[in-house]
């Protein structure tokens, strides 16, 4: 008796119909990542989240720029910044590391380490302070002077094309909601640290389950 020959494509359809179905998908609707509600709009964080990727977005593209000036003479964004700071803090005497650290937002130990390094480039200078003997004064070197001329053009120009058609209104809203969020990050970083601990806390947990595992397995 002859049996009738079973393609491939049979074979297939007949595999394909014991295997399990899947189930259809369900869409995924992550937890809202804010909850006060002049951040919420209709109940939803869509537009709250889109800003924070453009807050990203701007703060990588200004790295971005603040880098390719720092390299035209011959720093890094950091020792650019201190460069900056006090181009623009120094008044006529010098600033000190305290002021420089209050006008750059950068730790004073930071600005003292930068500010080092800019010394020995002879971009800087130090003077002891006559009003406080127990701190000194930056302050810009001839050459110095003569690093921020230089790129000035550049500085400008990337400046104008960053911000071109900004309102003055809009860059006062930003400066207001600038300072609020950093102080708000401020009382924040308790949050961090616990976050920190809880890691360190599973991680640890994690590897105590390993090792229990092993002496088990070695039993």
């Amino acid at each position: 008796m002859d049996f009738p020959k079973v393609t491939g494509i049979q074979m297939q359809t007949m595999d394909d119909s014991r295997r399990p179905r899947p189930r259809p998908s369900r869409k995924f609707r992550p937890a809202l990542s804010v909850s006060h509600g002049e951040m919420l709009f209709d109940g939803d964080d869509e537009r709250f989240r889109h800003v924070l990727f453009l807050s990203k977005l701007f703060y990588d593209r200004l790295t971005m720029f603040r880098e390719a000036i720092a390299q035209v003479i011959g720093l890094s964004g950091n020792q650019y910044v201190i460069l900056l700071a006090t181009a623009h803090s120094q008044g006529h005497s010098g600033v000190t590391v305290r002021d420089l650290a209050r006008y750059s937002l950068m730790a004073s130990t930071h600005v003292t380490t930068q500010a080092g390094a800019l010394i020995r480039k002879g971009l800087l200078r130090k003077q002891r302070n006559g009003q406080d003997g127990r701190s000194v004064l930056l302050s810009l070197t001839p050459q110095g002077e003569r690093a921020m001329r230089a790129i000035a053009p550049l500085r400008r120009r990337f400046n104008d094309a960053f911000f071109v058609g900004v309102p003055r209104t809009s860059l006062l809203a930003m400066e207001t909601f600038l300072e609020q969020v950093a102080a708000n990050s401020e009382r924040a970083l308790p949050l961090l640290q616990g976050a920190e601990a809880k890691s360190l806390h599973s991680a640890t947990d994690s590897k105590r389950r390993r090792v229990g595992e092993s002496g088990l397995k070695a039993v």
